[in-house]
């Protein structure tokens, strides 16, 4: 299955074909007998125009769903303290502060990564 156009790979411009490449040329004037699909990506084509969709269309967006819940369990993670403690106002103690010093640390490269990957979707 080729992969191409999912993880951002671009088409390179002016290079030399690959054998494959010119294998499976479409000729104009040689009409093939199949029907368009979205898997394939081509919509329809005619003389002036070949009309395409993104063929993975289906799966995006699913990695920024899954980066914005992690990027949200890091938050409650680091500010867990504040939502589970008894009294409403409550001073943080020496531990608070060194945990949430630990997790900003632990948790910041984790955020460049989710933050890198939602918009690489």
């Amino acid at each position: 299955m080729d992969y191409t156009g999912l993880l951002a790979k671009k088409y390179r411009v002016n290079r030399k074909l690959t054998d494959e490449e010119r294998s499976n040329q479409l000729r104009q004037k040689v009409g093939l007998d199949i029907r368009p699909s979205c898997n394939v990506s081509v919509v329809r084509m005619n003389s002036t125009y070949l009309e395409c969709v993104d063929r993975w269309f289906v799966y995006r967006g699913w990695m920024s769903a899954i980066c914005l819940s992690a990027i949200g369990l890091g938050i409650v993670a680091m500010f867990g303290w504040l939502f589970w403690s008894s009294s409403p106002h409550v001073i943080p103690t020496r531990f608070d502060i060194n945990w949430m010093i630990f997790s900003l640390l632990f948790l910041t490269p984790f955020w460049a990564l989710m933050i890198w990957a939602m918009f690489n979707d």
